[in-house]
């Protein structure tokens, strides 16, 4: 059962690991992607040096873009720092350090599947002119939230197997050493009673000679 379980954990590591530098991967070009949308279209507006260009729907647009830019670093910035953490978890075999991963991930899913359902309402139900297309681009969304619980499910079940193994070990190592000193003990005990019977024949043969 020993050789199962690490066999298993093993697997399940190799996976785990591939999923987090891929996904640190994908937060990389979100990042990346989020800086150049924000930046590039405004070197227009910034650059003329006439002051009725910048209006008021021009400052709005660039503050969502600033808090699109903010938000999208920050999940960026907790995605890479928790992947991070996920593969020296995996690495040093401490699974303490897969609960970031899992907390951050839950809250990414749970984000997708509501903005995803959300949209797919509002342009199915909602919008007055029906567009299914971008209803369907929408639905995207929340199939990613699922490919991330069914990943999510994954590093749990590696923090429990990892859990196991570590349990197996300790258990495996307290019987050789209880076993190590039962050996000792009776080696101890078989010695005592061959040099107390070679004493008592010695003290015999002692006697029987006087």
């Amino acid at each position: 059962m020993k050789v199962r379980i690490i066999s298993w954990c093993c697997q399940l590591s190799t996976f785990v690991t591939v999923v987090a530098i891929i996904q640190t991967v994908v937060y990389l070009v979100i990042a990346s992607l989020t800086v150049a949308w924000v930046v590039l279209p405004h070197t227009e507006t910034v650059l003329p040096p006439t002051v009725d260009s910048y209006t008021w729907q021009g400052q709005s647009h660039l503050r969502q873009s600033v808090t699109v830019l903010i938000i999208s670093l920050g999940v960026s910035f907790s995605g890479i720092l928790s992947s991070s953490l996920l593969l020296v978890g995996v690495r040093t075999q401490s699974r303490y350090l897969l609960v970031p991963w899992v907390v951050v991930n839950v809250l990414v899913l749970l984000a997708l599947l509501v903005t995803g359902s959300y949209l797919v309402m509002y342009f199915t139900l909602v919008k007055e002119e029906k567009d299914y297309v971008l209803a369907a681009m929408s639905s995207s969304l929340i199939l990613i939230s699922m490919f991330l619980i069914f990943i999510t499910i994954l590093v749990v079940k590696l923090f429990i197997k990892m859990k196991q193994k570590q349990l197996l070990i300790r258990v495996a190592s307290s019987f050789r050493g209880s076993r190590a000193s039962i050996n000792y003990n009776y080696k101890s005990n078989t010695d005592t009673i061959r040099s107390n019977i070679s004493s008592h024949s010695c003290n015999s043969n002692t006697e029987t000679a006087v």
